[in-house]
């Protein structure tokens, strides 16, 4: 398949990683400098379920607030761990070519277990028309056809 000079198939593994970088560096940014209250705020199921606790009773407000915390601390730990996961691939696959062909079928993997896990429709609307054609079209690229 003839491709023209000024475009090559590694653009597949670039655009992807570049916007997974540069969205892990905001969000994880705002995470640590504004907390909890600012991750709430941007996730609309818990609103939706943070109304029921408000309506309520001090008591469930204050099972409210232990919940959020258990809450936070757990998405915090998994997000640090895929921050640091993910900056190490990156950089590894900077310092070793060959490194990017498992980085990208790891990537779609992981885009199709988060596909059983993502309600909204725009992120699962971006992992179908975004990440999974990208990374597991570089994967599928360089594994089948290269």
């Amino acid at each position: 398949m003839n491709v023209p000079s000024f475009v090559s198939w590694e653009l597949l593994y670039w655009i992807p990683t570049l916007t997974d970088f540069l969205l892990l560096v905001i969000t994880y940014t705002s995470c640590i400098l504004k907390g909890p209250t600012w991750w709430f705020d941007n996730n609309p199921e818990w609103k939706e379920d943070n109304k029921k606790f408000e309506s309520e009773n001090k008591q469930l407000n204050t099972y409210n607030m232990a919940r959020e915390k258990v809450l936070w601390d757990l998405a915090m730990i998994a997000y640090s761990g895929y921050a640091v996961l993910f900056v190490f691939a990156f950089y590894c696959c900077i310092i070793d070519l060959e490194q990017r062909l498992p980085f990208c079928w790891t990537m779609t993997c992981m885009m199709c277990i988060k596909l059983k896990h993502v309600s909204d429709k725009a992120a699962r609307d971006g992992i179908i028309y975004w990440s999974l054609p990208m990374y597991g079209g570089y994967a599928m690229l360089k594994s089948f056809v290269h």
